[in-house]
């Protein structure tokens, strides 16, 4: 019984890992969807006890879907906003048996080892297709035409960096393992800098910094050698010629486009989806226009006739389809998250569960960034992503005690 029960797991785990990869070079949608649907079959085996469907995970994805259905009543285009549900409905179901398949079995590092191995694939299929030459001459593992993103292969590299490193860390793991990890995730950094993705470069930075922050007793000295080590990062970004083209240039870009208003293509565009979302969220401030139509508005605008734009934010997007009770419905996993997170931190004795605890806070306020410049509610990386988060929150419940917490714990 025990083996047929690993078996499954096993099962599992690779059919998530067959998603994964599956959406990470944007497969046939028949391919995508079936791996959809052996997920979803997956969840019902995993659905051992009716009650989890009370945990607060679960709770936030049934407001959300429902007030999106209820869109439907005053949206400017039912068939647009049909297929925003049905997207974010089929990009929900592996975050859904992922949090069973944890709340289950626990298996904790073993989801972090399948992302992981995973992202190499993912990697070096990015690298068979464009070469490693093509690594420095602009953004590398960008190719629309093929469905190649260097925005998610960047975001994929850093959290299986995170993951990497957190493995290494634990006392259990053998010398020779952790080389291995280091050296994925050396390589990794190296690979996610070449996308010159933005967003995950501040990630990077910011997750140190928070946890530290608050970790320390000694803020304005950590907070300086935090500062110092930025320093000498930036100094490396910049000095580099092969960082500078790839990373370095962009940053100057986004600094220019803060502060003088700038004159990358790519920067304006945004600042205008950014500017005119507001303006339509203004409108209709409480319900917004229905879910996924800002697509409708923006190529209603001149500058963006045929686009067919999305806001490129998560909130303008959501404040504009779905105003601020919509919004507040979405964004709420924040607060349930840090909530539940900090609770345990302050009424735990057990160090490990309270670094866990401080950790699963960090990783969801850094992903802020992530969701200031993209649009995430029908993304199959963030649902599975916030679904971990719940997971490994409800798990640092559930853990009373060092011995119990020894075998469950991430950190």
């Amino acid at each position: 019984m025990a083996s047929r029960s690993k078996i499954i797991d096993w099962a599992y785990l690779s059919t998530l890992s067959l998603y994964l990869f599956s959406s990470m070079i944007s497969a046939s949608k028949v391919i995508i969807y079936a791996l959809v649907m052996l997920l979803f079959i997956f969840a019902i085996h995993y659905l051992k006890r009716k009650d989890v469907l009370c945990h607060q995970y679960f709770k936030w994805i049934t407001r959300f879907i429902i007030f999106s259905c209820f869109s439907l009543f005053w949206t400017i285009s039912v068939y647009l906003s049909i297929w925003g549900i049905a997207n974010a409905v089929i990009a929900i179901i592996p975050g859904i048996s992922l949090y069973l398949f944890v709340n289950q079995k626990g298996q904790i590092h073993d989801v972090i080892i399948m992302f992981i191995v995973t992202t190499l694939f993912f990697t070096l299929y990015a690298i068979s297709y464009f070469g490693l030459s093509s690594m420095g001459e602009g953004r590398f593992g960008d190719d629309v035409e093929v469905g190649l993103n260097s925005n998610t292969l960047a975001i994929c590299l850093l959290y299986s960096i995170i993951g990497g490193v957190i493995l290494s860390l634990r006392p259990t793991v053998i010398k020779l393992y952790k080389l291995i990890l280091w050296v994925i995730c050396i390589i990794f950094l190296y690979v996610m800098l070449m996308t010159g993705c933005r967003k995950t470069l501040l990630m990077l930075f910011a997750i140190p910094v928070i946890y530290l922050f608050f970790k320390s007793k000694y803020k304005i000295i950590t907070l300086s050698i935090i500062a110092l080590l930025v320093s000498v990062g930036v100094y490396f970004l910049f000095s580099i010629p092969i960082l500078y083209d790839t990373i370095g240039v962009r940053l100057l870009e986004m600094v220019g486009m803060i502060l003088e208003g700038g004159d990358a293509e790519g920067d304006v565009t945004r600042f205008f989806l950014y500017k005119y979302g507001f303006e339509w969220f203004l409108d209709k401030p409480l319900l917004g226009r229905g879910i996924n139509t800002y697509r409708i508005l923006s190529d209603a605008t001149p500058e963006f006739w045929g686009f067919n734009w999305y806001a490129h934010s998560n909130f303008v997007e959501l404040l504009v389809d779905i105003g601020i009770i919509g919004t507040v419905l979405y964004f709420i996993w924040y607060y349930t998250c840090i909530k539940k997170n900090l609770h345990i931190l302050n009424n735990t004795n057990d160090k490990a569960q309270g670094n866990s605890s401080l950790f699963i806070v960090t990783l969801v306020l850094t992903f802020i960034i992530f969701e200031l410049f993209a649009v995430t509610y029908y993304d199959w990386f963030s649902q599975v992503f916030i679904a971990y988060m719940f997971a490994l929150t409800e798990f640092n419940l559930k853990s009373q005690n060092s011995l119990a917490y020894e075998k469950v714990g991430f950190i």
